[in-house]
């Protein structure tokens, strides 16, 4: 009889065993499922992370490409309108306008280097054939755009004898045009804001400043057909007291 209860106990015991050891394997099974599946959801967290990456990068050049399209089909509708036309014209006139006023700082720079500073000393001579008051009145004057109308005369009647001796006979026209160039570019001014105006929006921000330029040159043009006016007047009452005295 207690041979048949160890031999049972020592079943038991051996079955107890067995079932441990399939236990600690199913243990082992899970863990490892639990481990795959962890790993399995992070890559699949991963992929769809970069499967929208992808897709943002995507809509993002369809965008882009879009956005080009329809920013070129704008250009070229502008480069075709009337308005970009007018604009072209403008910065043509512009461009004229800036060439124009470089020529006249060479000329001024010009009329300083060949006529002002040998005037100036000529007049620092013993013997001056000019006076720096003369000198003064050509170039000084703080009325510059009224020389070629109020001094011209005078510089070409009464000081081109002592003048031309400085210069060996030399032409004075070119110190005559130099003078009289900024005065001539007075209606140029005012015909090239006149067309800046035509092709200038009237919403534009410099269409006030154009207007307040053209109304100053039209006021300046004005005084200078004045004193024009007023030099001739003054020379035909001269001749007449001339005339009156000479009997």
């Amino acid at each position: 009889m207690f041979r048949d209860f160890f031999s049972s106990f020592s079943k038991v015991l051996e079955q107890k065993e067995q079932l441990e050891q399939k236990h600690l394997h199913l243990l082992q099974i899970l863990d490892s499922e639990r481990q795959a599946k962890w790993h399995y959801v992070q890559q699949t967290e991963e992929l769809a992370a970069e499967v929208k990456k992808l897709k943002d990068e995507v809509q993002s050049f369809f965008r882009g490409w879009l956005c080009r399209r329809r920013w070129k089909q704008i250009v070229d509708e502008y480069i075709r309108s009337d308005h970009a036309e007018s604009m072209r014209k403008r910065n043509s006139i512009m461009f004229g306008m800036v060439e124009c006023e470089e020529e006249y700082v060479k000329q001024l720079s010009g009329l300083v280097t060949v006529f002002l500073r040998p005037l100036r000393m000529a007049a620092s001579s013993k013997k001056p054939p000019i006076t720096h008051e003369d000198v003064n009145s050509i170039f000084l004057n703080r009325n510059v755009a009224f020389l070629p109308y109020k001094y011209g005369i005078q510089f070409s009647h009464d000081l081109s004898s002592n003048v031309a001796l400085i210069y060996g006979g030399n032409d004075l026209d070119p110190c005559k045009h130099g003078l009289a160039s900024g005065a001539r570019g007075i209606p140029r001014y005012i015909i090239t804001i006149h067309e800046l105006l035509a092709h200038t929006p009237h919403d534009h921000v410099e269409r006030k400043s154009l207007e307040f330029a053209q109304s100053k040159l039209e006021e300046l043009s004005q005084s200078m057909q004045d004193e024009v006016s007023e030099t001739e007047n003054i020379r035909k009452n001269l001749a007449i007291e001339r005339m009156i005295v000479e009997g």
